[in-house]
């Protein structure tokens, strides 16, 4: 069974592309939630892969409430 939303914070990460090029294998990347960290991959560079990118400073509403979008998204008739 495959999660419907998967959450990835850069923050840390020592290969943050390589985590991405592999999530890609499990989850189409518009129903992937990248939390961005200065010093890892360029936002638009996360972006033009197809990841929701979720901009430092962040709340747990921001995180909550991009969830909701791609969720939303994922239950449409034309997905």
């Amino acid at each position: 069974m495959k999660p419907r939303v998967i959450i990835i914070d850069l923050r840390d990460l020592a290969e943050p592309r390589a985590v991405l090029d592999e999530v890609r294998l499990i989850l189409p990347p518009d129903r992937v939630v990248v939390l961005m960290a200065l010093g890892t991959i360029p936002e638009d560079d996360v972006r033009h892969l197809g990841f929701n990118v979720i901009d430092r400073p962040a709340t747990v509403g921001d995180v909550v409430a991009a969830i909701g979008r791609v969720l939303a998204a994922t239950l449409s008739p034309d997905k």
